[in-house]
């Protein structure tokens, strides 16, 4: 099984609108993780961009050890009709 499946988008407003569309077609996603170096007790004014990126264009798929072959065909036609609408 996979820990994260994560795609990086283009840029934040693609993210949202793909967000969106998924969680319309009942598909849960999340956000990845915020970068380190930007929490208080971490914080650095040095650029991270890496941590940066995915921060802000990253997106987690649905993944667990039971998922099925059927659901991630469903996953991968949505996400396929979202970028052939939004050409």
């Amino acid at each position: 099984s996979y820990w994260l499946i994560v795609i990086i988008l283009k840029n934040k407003t693609i993210k949202n609108k793909l967000e969106k569309f998924l969680n319309k077609n009942h598909i849960e996603t999340r956000p990845t993780f915020y970068p380190l170096h930007k929490l208080p007790i971490y914080y650095s004014k040095k650029k991270f961009t890496n941590a940066e990126l995915l921060g802000t264009c990253g997106l987690c798929l649905p993944s667990y050890p039971g998922i099925k072959n059927s659901e991630i065909e469903y996953i991968s036609k949505k996400i396929n009709k979202f970028f052939d609408e939004i050409k």
